[in-house]
C-alpha cells in the first residue's frame, strides 16, 4: 500500500529504524497516509497522547483561559538553562517535511508568501 505520492509504511518507520535514539518511531506524509495506515497511526496516538480516534479535539484559543505557572520565576530561573518552542505546519494536500519534494516546498512557500503578504505592513507583524 502506498499514498498517490508514493509514501510507503516502509517510508513510515524509516526514522524509527534509522535513528532510534531521538525518539521519533513514526512519521507521516498528511491525511492521506495517515488514513491509509489508519490502524497503526490510531494505536501511536492512542499510546503517545492517551488520544482515541473516535474523540473530537477541542481548541480553546482564549487567552483568558490560561493558566499561569505555579512554580516561582526564581526557581524556573534556577535550574532552566534554555527550551524550544515547536511548531509544525500541515498544508492540505501537501507533504509534510518529513516525505517532501522540492515542487511540495515550493508550493508551501507560495502559499505563505501570499498568506503573509496580507498582514497589515504597518504593524509589529511586519516582514520582509
Amino acid at each position: 500500500m502506498k499514498t498517490a505520492k508514493g509514501f510507503t509504511l516502509d517510508y513510515a518507520i524509516k526514522a524509527g529504524v534509522d535513528l532510534p535514539h531521538v525518539g521519533v518511531g513514526i512519521t507521516n506524509d498528511g491525511v492521506e497516509s495517515l488514513n491509509l495506515f489508519k490502524d497503526l497511526y490510531d494505536g501511536v496516538v492512542e499510546g503517545w497522547h492517551g488520544f482515541k480516534s473516535s474523540q473530537n479535539h477541542v481548541s480553546n484559543m482564549n487567552p483568558n483561559d490560561l493558566k499561569p505557572f505555579t512554580i516561582s520565576v526564581a526557581t524556573i530561573n534556577k535550574y532552566v538553562k534554555s527550551t524550544r518552542v515547536r511548531a509544525g505546519r500541515s498544508v492540505n494536500g501537501l507533504s509534510l517535511p518529513a516525505f517532501t519534494n522540492a515542487k511540495d516546498r515550493a508550493e508551501v512557500e507560495t502559499k505563505l508568501k501570499k498568506c503573509f503578504a496580507g498582514l497589515q505592513t504597518d504593524t509589529e507583524l511586519k516582514g520582509s
